[in-house]
């Protein structure tokens, strides 16, 4: 299967039915073109103008930035979210050892984004609005969709930092 560059999207065959939902967020990343601001693999955004913080946030820590720091916890919300679980449905009884009810704020915040989209903060009040605003999906992506997308974020890592030589 062969990508092709085609405008401002990748155009690619969709995934077979069987794929994971790690596997289909990844084609939706690169098909729907989030890679165009947020980076291959989530790994950097692109520069955005008057944004406070200067460029698309970055997508490949999203996991660590949603509190879930052991990889056993990542695996654990994949294997829920490849089973097709509500996340909400643990909230009475936590899915994770401890700082649940604080992953799932985040996890509703960072859906709410792919949702409704999101406008970036100005850094200085009187410039220009920041050119690149999140977009809102709610009416072009099934809640599936959704799900999917958001196990392919919380797949991705960050690179590990290259150890500094002791000279």
């Amino acid at each position: 299967a062969s990508v092709r560059y085609v405008g401002q999207f990748w155009n690619e065959p969709k995934p077979e039915a069987r794929a994971s939902n790690v596997q289909r967020g990844a084609w939706l990343f690169r098909q729907k073109g989030c890679f165009i601001c947020h980076g291959e693999a989530g790994i950097s955004g692109v520069r955005n103008r008057n944004s406070i913080n200067g460029t698309v946030p970055k997508l490949n820590d999203l996991a660590e930035r949603l509190g879930l720091i052991d990889p056993e916890d990542v695996t654990a919300i994949l294997e829920q979210l490849e089973a097709g679980e509500d996340l909400e449905r643990f909230a009475d009884e936590p899915l994770l050892p401890r700082n649940y009810d604080v992953f799932l704020s985040k996890y509703r915040q960072t859906r709410n984004v792919l949702l409704n989209g999101n406008l970036p903060g100005k850094l200085h009040s009187k410039g220009d609005d920041p050119p690149l605003v999140m977009s809102a999906w709610k009416k072009k992506l099934s809640t599936a969709d959704i799900d999917a997308l958001m196990a392919y974020l919380l797949s991705l890592k960050p690179p590990h930092p290259k150890e500094e030589d002791d000279q």
